[in-house]
């Protein structure tokens, strides 16, 4: 298996991260109403 340059190794860390804070944003409101 080859390695992915460190500009694809990046963008998939910041693409992951910000799937996270969405997420939590999003239920954040959620959890706050129960």
């Amino acid at each position: 298996m080859i390695l992915p340059s460190p500009q694809i190794a990046i963008g998939l860390l910041l693409i992951s991260i910000g799937i996270v804070v969405s997420f939590d944003i999003r239920f954040d409101p959620l959890k706050n109403k129960k």
